[in-house]
């Protein structure tokens, strides 16, 4: 069903990324980017982008393949702080999770700083749909990947990994 209203609605950049049971980890973005956004409706468009290119570099290091979403999901939409459509496509995801795999626990990882994350956050957990799940839910921010992309050196990008190894990957 949130595929089909991905379609129906003409959104860009239904998520990515890995479903398996061997993978705890959910990457969330505001939105897509503006570069090769015409290619978003594409199966691997997310990997074109400068910032997606350095965090497919970032993910690769880590040897972790995440499932990747948006709070927004067009890259020239407002930011409105409407969550309907990330809340109907991480409900399916987390019951996949809690429901068919039996898995406990997931890791959120937020990247950038915006006011919709904490919203988010709250709006999920105190969500009654969400409540039925019993389900923990570890929340992290990292660098927005365009910060790096905006000033790249190699030094910013280990510590842009200790982000993630100090605090994710414990």
């Amino acid at each position: 069903k949130i595929y089909k209203d991905f379609i129906d609605n003409n959104i860009y950049t239904p998520s990515r990324g890995n479903l398996s049971k061997n993978n705890n980890y959910i990457f969330i973005g505001i939105r897509p980017g503006h570069v090769y956004a015409h290619l978003s409706k594409a199966d691997t468009a997310w990997l074109f982008g400068p910032s997606s290119i350095l965090l497919h570099k970032l993910l690769i290091s880590l040897n972790i393949y995440p499932y990747f979403t948006n709070i927004y999901n067009e890259p020239n939409k407002p930011f409105n702080k409407d969550f309907t459509f990330i809340f109907k496509e991480l409900i399916i995801v987390i019951y996949i999770y809690k429901i068919v795999y039996k898995i406990n626990e997931l890791n959120i990882i937020f990247m950038g700083n915006y006011e919709e994350y904490p919203l988010f956050k709250e709006y999920l957990l105190n969500h009654n749909y969400f409540k039925k799940f019993n389900m923990k839910i570890n929340f992290f921010n990292i660098w927005h990947p365009g910060y790096l992309a905006r000033g790249y050196d190699e030094y910013k990008f280990e510590n842009w990994k200790k982000q993630i190894l100090k605090n994710i990957l414990v």
